[in-house]
This record gives structure tokens, C-alpha cells and sequence, in this order.
């Protein structure tokens, strides 16, 4: 079987049945498995995955587990050779499976791939092109870890190489509701010699993200630094150092990621102030924002 749509859920009553019904009407000639991991709703989610049962494998817990946890837990249970995420506030087009197995099919179905399209919300380009390369094309390497270091790239709508990700250990760890852990796996899959393509089709409708929230400076800060501590646990020293040395010298910057150099004393306030002071050259709006004088704050 090359599919499993899996579809992690907590307290999805209010769109789910849109997304169970969309990973099931699927115009994809070949079989595929439906995977609902139920990650201790509350509400009534578990009522309306209940008629289902029949048509598709359902995991429930009456605890609740982190993010990304619930995203390990569909990884272990699915069968597919790939897992493609849809959240439980999302919906595949019904051409997506086929659209991801022609994509695929002419890679010869690689193992250790992450391939995922565009968006209408929260579109990854502007992240994928600092890579150097542009779109249905592959990506690997150290400049595969560029893209990353901007941000995460959301499970949902993504399709996962199931095996090779689950030895690699799955999504990283987190131990804040708020950590980045999509970014930090993304890191760990390039560092391990992922490849990565971003297709120029779109795949999915993201209807909004849980995660849109307005978030302070230091909210973010305490979650990056919290993602990058977790992500250093699970690399070798060698692996570690290659991270280090790439943010170091790429021409990127990103104070969350240098708040997180900082304090690990693995940079000098010095080469932060240089950046900042480039970065208002550039924009002297930002001498209108309160976040801006938080993180020169942070470096003197």
C-alpha cells in the first residue's frame, strides 16, 4: 500500500467530518488507508468518527499526548509507504492522492522524501527558494537545511516517507505547546540526508491554523530556544556542529535563532548588533515596533 492519509485530531468536532469525508472520496485507483488518531478530544469528536470504524482505522486515548506525539503515534500505526497528513481543519482536494503518486512515481519512489505544494495560506515559497532552487525540483544537501532555518513547514497536506522517517525517530520532541517542532524535524530530516520537493500543484485547502495566533517576542523566543535544545539532544556532536556553522554562516538571520546562539555561548553579542543594525537599514519601519527594541534589548 503506498498511502496512509492520517489525520491527527483533539477536539475536532466542528470540521472533522469535512476532512474524514474528503480522505475518503479520494478519485485515486489503488488502495490507501484512512488513519484517525484521536488524541483525547473532549467534545464530541469521538461520536463522529464512530460511524467510520468500518471504512477507517481509528486510534483512541483517553489521555492527551503532545503534537507531535499524536503525529509519532500515526506514524507507527499507519501502513502506507507514505504518510500524508490532512489536520482535522483541513481538506484534501480529491486529485491529491493521485497528483502525490505521479509526483512520486516519477522519483521512483524514493525513500527518504518529503514532498508537499503550494498554498493559500501560509505558503512555504518564500522559505523554499533560499534553498537556491526552484519549485519540482529536488533538494538535498546543506542548502537543504536553509529553508528551515525560517521557520517550520506544517504536517498537513505534507507526505512523508513513513519508514525512513520513523527510524530517524519521528517528529522531534517538544516541551512547549508552542515549539516549532515541524522546523526542528525538517532540520533533522536534511541533516540526515532527506530529499525535499516542493511541487508547484496545490494539494490541499488549509482553512486556518490553530497555530495563527498573535504571538509576543518573548513567547516565541522561549519556544524556538526550547525546539533547538530538543533538536540538540537528538544529533550527534558532528551533526550538532554542522547546524551550528550553518546558521553561523549563512546570510540569514533570524534573532530567534541567534537569542538561541546566545545563550548557548556559541556566538558574540557583537555579530548579533551587526545583523540588527542591517536588518533597520533595511526596514526603518521597524523602528516603529516594540518587538524590534525587545530583541536589541536582547543583545546588549
Amino acid at each position: 500500500m503506498k498511502f496512509t492519509i492520517a489525520i491527527p485530531v483533539y477536539n475536532g468536532e466542528k470540521s472533522i467530518l469535512k476532512t474524514i469525508e474528503c480522505a475518503l472520496n479520494q478519485d485515486f485507483p489503488f488502495p490507501y488507508e484512512v488513519l484517525i488518531s484521536n488524541n483525547g478530544s473532549k467534545d464530541g469528536t469521538a461520536a463522529i468518527i464512530e460511524p467510520y470504524s468500518s471504512r477507517v482505522k481509528i486510534i483512541s486515548r483517553a489521555d492527551t499526548v503532545p503534537m507531535y506525539e499524536n503525529h509519532n503515534i500515526c506514524l507507527r500505526e499507519a501502513q502506507g509507504n507514505y504518510v500524508i497528513y490532512c489536520h482535522a481543519d483541513d481538506v484534501l482536494f480529491e486529485d491529491s492522492l493521485s497528483k502525490y503518486y505521479d509526483i512520486l512515481q516519477k522519483r521512483n519512489f524514493p525513500e527518504k522524501y518529503v514532498l508537499w505544494g503550494r498554498s493559500m495560506f501560509r505558503d512555504f515559497y518564500s522559505n523554499w527558494k533560499e534553498g537556491g532552487i526552484g519549485l519540482n525540483n529536488v533538494l538535498a544537501g546543506q542548502k537543504a537545511v536553509i529553508p528551515f532555518l525560517l521557520g517550520g513547514l506544517a504536517p498537513s497536506g505534507v507526505c512523508y516517507s513513513r519508514k525512513s522517517l520513523l527510524q530517524l525517530g519521528g517528529f522531534c520532541s517538544a516541551n512547549l505547546r508552542l515549539t516549532p517542532f515541524d522546523m526542528t524535524t525538517m532540520l533533522k530530516m536534511a541533516i540526515e540526508n532527506f530529499e525535499f520537493e516542493m511541487s508547484d500543484r496545490i494539494f490541499f485547502n488549509r482553512r486556518f491554523a490553530t497555530t495563527a495566533v498573535a504571538l509576543n517576542f518573548k513567547l516565541v523566543k522561549e519556544s524556538v530556544y526550547d525546539g533547538f535544545s530538543c533538536l540538540k539532544k537528538e544529533l550527534t556532536e558532528d551533526q550538532y556542529r554542522f547546524l551550528i556553522s550553518t546558521i553561523v554562516n549563512c546570510k540569514i538571520y533570524d534573532p530567534f535563532l541567534y537569542n538561541f546562539l546566545l545563550k548557548e555561548k556559541l556566538v558574540k553579542k557583537s555579530a548579533t548588533r551587526k545583523h540588527i543594525i542591517k536588518k533597520a537599514l533595511k526596514a526603518p519601519s521597524l523602528l516603529f515596533n516594540l518587538d524590534f527594541y525587545t530583541e536589541i534589548k536582547s543583545c546588549m
